[in-house]
């Protein structure tokens, strides 16, 4: 049964290459050169529903269970969701397609988080900030020191 689990995880490996290189790629580029890994934070300045998802999965991994949930509370039924389909691809052996209701929930939970703390945290408490150095914030500035002058 490991040996068809490894046998398994390698073939998932080996299909999913090329996305885990760009995965890769795109990571270390913007951690070198970008205030944020968010694409939608660095185009628009505002957070996406998913922010701060990856400093709660760390404080999870730390063993920091209310810091975690007080980062972004979607952080549980993530990791629940990722250790259930891990347990039914590589123990069981089985097909994660009756999986797709549980993820879409999970993406309403996290849109309505997203709402509830844009509400009540935006624009100032983490990660529900505003950066301010994004590129339209950026464009908005120089645009209404242009309109200005004119």
């Amino acid at each position: 049964m490991l040996r068809d689990a490894l046998h398994l995880f390698l073939d998932d490996l080996k299909n999913l290459w090329v996305a885990l290189l760009v995965i890769a790629i795109y990571l270390g580029l913007v951690m070198r050169f970008c205030y944020s890994s968010c694409p939608m934070l660095m185009i628009t300045g505002f957070p996406c529903p998913g922010c701060g998802l990856t400093r709660a999965g760390i404080a999870l991994l730390k063993l920091h269970f209310i810091r975690a949930f007080s980062i972004h509370p979607m952080i549980y039924p993530i990791a629940v969701f990722i250790l259930v389909f891990l347990f039914r691809r590589y123990v069981l052996l089985k097909s994660n397609q009756g999986m797709v209701r549980f993820a879409v929930m999970i993406l309403v939970g996290l849109v309505l988080v997203y709402v509830y703390r844009m509400i009540r945290y935006f624009p100032d408490k983490e990660p529900m900030i505003y950066y301010s150095g994004s590129v339209l914030g950026k464009w908005f500035s120089a645009w209404k020191s242009i309109a200005f002058l004119g």
